[in-house]
């Protein structure tokens, strides 16, 4: 069972944000506050590892599959034939398969921080600094030391969480919103079920990704795992409407930093597809 937070008017335009790692779904809380305010109607789940009710133990349990079944599923019970889509890093990355292979439901995607994933995969194969930028992010990680998220997320919550707590604050995000999100993946079983959306990443499954065919708004910064020219392929995977927005000086965790400077872009994007 998901935690969903839900809020705005239940006749108003359904949009359904989808965080990303390691946040949760009041990392959409300040964004949320403007689009309602606007009539639509925010819908944002802790997904999969992060609520409690959806912790599976065993690592075959997170898939990207399961995942888009996870969200659609949710879009499902709340009887939402056709809804706007949003997602950050990870949750980007899922908003993209949704939409590429939901065309019909999803009305529009703006996707935060993470590009299309056959343009990532592409730039991991193909171009040294994306694959330097990526292979920093799995240093920092343990991926190539220890074999297990067990032991993985053992090691980021050694000395109560030091070298976790260390990793979000140099990816930029704010001290005080570090201890929440460290406080809530100190659960047992929060971040290795977390960590396990980075276990779940298939370069072959995200070269595969069709082309998206929604109008698409794709923001994204300056910050770890992510190269320009890996943002500006992007482009090459929507054929539909499409607007790429930078954002500078505002890091990695942009829904947090700069939530005055999203929202009004995603506003414009949802007032330009009704």
């Amino acid at each position: 069972m998901f935690d969903v937070t839900m809020a705005g008017p239940e006749e108003g335009r359904p949009i359904l944000l989808l965080h990303g790692f390691p946040q949760s779904a009041q990392s959409w809380s300040a964004v949320s506050e403007v689009l309602v305010r606007q009539g639509f109607r925010t819908i944002a789940p802790d997904q999969r590892g992060y609520s409690k009710g959806a912790r599976p133990t065993d690592v075959s349990a997170y898939t990207f599959k399961a995942f888009m079944s996870d969200a659609l599923g949710i879009a499902d019970a709340l009887n939402l034939s056709r809804f706007d889509l949003s997602g950050f890093g990870m949750g980007a990355a899922l908003s993209w398969m949704i939409a590429a292979a939901q065309p019909d439901r999803v009305r529009s995607l703006m996707a935060l921080r993470f590009p299309h994933p056959a343009a990532f995969a592409k730039a991991v194969r193909e171009d040294p600094e994306q694959q330097q930028e990526w292979q920093k992010i799995e240093n920092k990680m343990n991926i190539n030391t220890l074999a297990s998220v067990e032991a993985r997320a053992a090691a980021q919550l050694e000395n109560d969480a030091a070298p976790f707590r260390r990793f979000l604050l140099d990816s930029g995000l704010p001290a005080a919103i570090t201890e929440k999100y460290v406080k809530r993946l100190q659960e047992p079983g929060a971040l290795a079920g977390a960590l396990s959306w980075h276990q779940a990443i298939s370069l072959d499954e995200f070269a595969s990704v069709p082309v998206v065919t929604v109008p698409t708004l794709f923001v994204w910064s300056e910050g770890p795992a992510l190269t320009a020219r890996t943002a500006k392929a992007t482009a090459n995977y929507v054929n539909a409407e499409y607007e790429e927005r930078f954002l500078q000086d505002v890091g990695h965790f942009f829904l947090e930093t700069a939530p005055q400077e999203i929202a009004p872009l995603l506003l414009d994007h949802l007032n330009m597809t009704k």
